[in-house]
């Protein structure tokens, strides 16, 4: 994917603005890039572009104008292939007003101020979400007829149906995943309603890979430093710091299983769907792990939130068998 010729010629301004869900009708004006004023509209679409620039964000985008991932990143997939899926061998929408909510938000900060920063990486997730999801429906994949996506997998996944556009937006996901090291997620709370430990302008990864913690994390300072420097700096851009992946000193950890509306920690309000009463809870380890949890506090704490759960379905349960008799 060629960067534009002219740098502060960005991508199409109507990137930002997804098309409307089946069910609803469009709206009458969303809020874009071209609503942005003089300087903030330049940063954005440098943002954009230095990201897209990238050999990660080419390789990654390639992939899905192909069709399929190679086998080594299908493989690299927390969740890998099932065992007899051919890649391994063969193959080396936003609810209406998100958009103007988070352009207006961006462009009543101050630049160079933290929630300026924030904003800005919220647009530039949005954007490389939105990108993939195009190219997606692009529908342009290489392979068609060479029986690799005639495999049908042995168990029916239709998570995708809770997204406005569908499988599209997995494909928008996995890209944010394999180019930032995970889907960039944020604090939705009022700022005065987490208490004194809750940073506002956090960011925050969901990963998606073998031999890293399935669980939410929040960047340090350099981290973040390192993503927003990437971003703002001035021409010659400095070294990418993508993906930017977690090790133990990655503390604050979000366990993924408790529901968007209680951590207050998302993007998306249907991004995560709320574990159902049958489906396993991934904090059921018999040992304590140190690539999921960095403390013995942390693993502690995450276990207890997995026994509340766990102790309210049956609890749950009990009071509608005892309805049931009455």
């Amino acid at each position: 994917m060629a960067q534009p010729a002219d740098h502060e010629k960005g991508p199409d301004k109507t990137l930002m603005n997804p098309g409307p869900r089946s069910d609803e009708s469009p709206p009458s004006r969303e809020c874009g890039v071209a609503d942005l004023d003089g300087e903030y509209q330049r940063l954005l679409v440098r943002a954009i572009n230095r990201l897209l620039s990238t050999e990660l964000a080419e390789f990654t985008f390639a992939q899905i104008l192909d069709g399929l991932p190679t086998g080594e990143v299908a493989y690299d997939s927390l969740a890998i292939p099932y065992g007899d899926h051919p890649i391994g061998t063969v193959h080396d929408e936003l609810c209406p007003g998100m958009v103007d909510k988070l352009i207006l938000a961006y462009r009543a900060s101050s630049p160079n101020s933290s929630d300026f920063q924030t904003r800005l990486v919220e647009l530039v997730a949005v954007a490389v979400h939105q990108i993939a999801a195009l190219l997606f429906e692009l529908d342009s994949s290489l392979h068609k007829d060479d029986g690799v996506t005639d495999w049908v997998p042995p168990k029916s996944d239709e998570y995708y149906q809770q997204y406005p556009r569908g499988i599209a937006d997995m494909v928008g996901y996995w890209a944010e995943s394999r180019i930032f090291g995970g889907v960039v997620l944020f604090y939705r709370r009022s700022p005065t309603g987490g208490g004194p430990e809750v940073d506002p302008n956090a960011i925050y990864l969901h990963p998606n890979r073998q031999k890293i913690t399935y669980r939410i994390f929040q960047l340090l300072p350099d981290q973040r430093s390192a993503f927003v420097d990437f971003l703002l700096a001035d021409d010659p851009a400095p070294a990418s710091p993508f993906s930017i992946l977690p090790d133990e000193n990655n503390r604050i950890r979000v366990d993924p299983e408790e529901p968007i509306r209680e951590t207050g920690i998302y993007r998306d309000p249907w991004e995560r769907a709320e574990l159902g009463r049958d489906q396993g809870d991934g904090r059921y380890i018999t040992v304590w792990d140190r690539l999921e949890y960095p403390t013995t506090e942390d693993y502690i704490a995450s276990r207890g939130r997995a026994q509340r759960r766990k102790y309210g379905i049956i609890s749950e349960a009990s009071d509608s068998e005892n309805e049931g008799r009455e």
